[in-house]
């Protein structure tokens, strides 16, 4: 599908965003929590409010501030409506029931990592539409200027890149009648010290397989080269199903193509697990 025509499909859709939806059903495939050189993971009770808030915190202080995407469109910085759109992001994550904080077990339990991820069930009436990441982005990125004058620019656009993924969710679920849903391996954040112990890559690889994949199909999104390559070691048969490069990405903030200066990282690409039987 082309830029053009995108851009007529996915105006009503602005503001839309993506479902909250819970399905404890399919986590827990190792009850819920493991432990790893002194580290906890443990799922979030969506209903636990100083758990969510210092989840929130984390991720304000640590992932919005390095990761590649964020970083580059200023998140961490932006102005109310970038931080309200924000907090709406993580509530969305945090709802599902299956967002994860990663946890000292001695001394004062030093929250040392989170993982988001969002559960979406298969949905047969959901109008989907076809066309590659790097038209939708960039569909998004003419939306994002025609409203400009009223909403942030990165607002608009990550609603809409957000909405790329849910679509391509359903896209792929509908390859697979067998399976429920996706599991979407959304965020996940560790700080420096877990990264330079050596502890963040057995954590993801754990926490990515707590998902019942007899019943749903595993998916995340890889942002830069190292991911890729945790996708291959980890991922069982790993497909990539998508994918956008970041010197293709026309969203301009202030009058630059911020995703642009990320083109050394070559782009984002997006992996299912992919089941062995439809």
């Amino acid at each position: 599908m082309s830029v053009s025509r995108l851009v007529s499909e996915l105006r009503p859709r602005i503001g839309r965003f993506v479902p909250r939806e819970t399905h404890p059903e399919w986590m827990g495939r190792q009850g819920y929590a493991f432990s790893h050189r002194g580290v906890r993971a443990e799922v979030i009770d969506k209903e636990d409010s100083r758990g969510r808030r210092e989840a929130k915190e984390y991720m304000r202080r640590v992932f919005y501030k390095e990761a590649p995407i964020p970083m580059a469109l200023g998140l961490a910085e932006g102005p109310k409506q970038v931080q309200d759109f924000l907090e709406e992001e993580m509530d969305t994550h945090l709802d599902s029931g299956g967002c994860l904080q990663f946890r000292e077990e001695e001394g004062g339990k030093r929250l040392l990592g989170v993982g988001f991820f969002c559960l979406w069930a298969k949905r047969e009436e959901y109008v989907v539409l076809e066309g590659d990441a790097t038209s939708w982005h960039n569909a998004a990125a003419v939306l994002a200027k025609e409203r400009e004058a009223q909403i942030d620019p990165r607002v608009t656009w990550r609603d809409l890149q957000y909405q790329h993924i849910y679509n391509l969710s359903q896209r792929v679920l509908r390859r697979y009648p067998k399976k429920k849903g996706m599991v979407w391996a959304a965020m996940l954040s560790f700080v420096k010290e877990a990264r330079e112990r050596g502890l963040s890559e057995h954590l993801m690889s754990s926490s990515i397989h707590m998902s019942d994949e007899s019943e749903v199909i595993l998916g995340a999104q890889s942002n830069f080269p190292g991911f890729d390559k945790f996708v291959f070691k980890q991922f069982r048969n790993p497909l990539l199903v998508d994918q956008a490069k970041y010197a293709h990405e026309e969203l301009e903030v202030d009058g630059v193509k911020v995703l642009q200066s990320l083109a050394h990282l070559d782009g984002m690409k997006f992996f299912i697990n992919a089941p062995s039987t439809r």
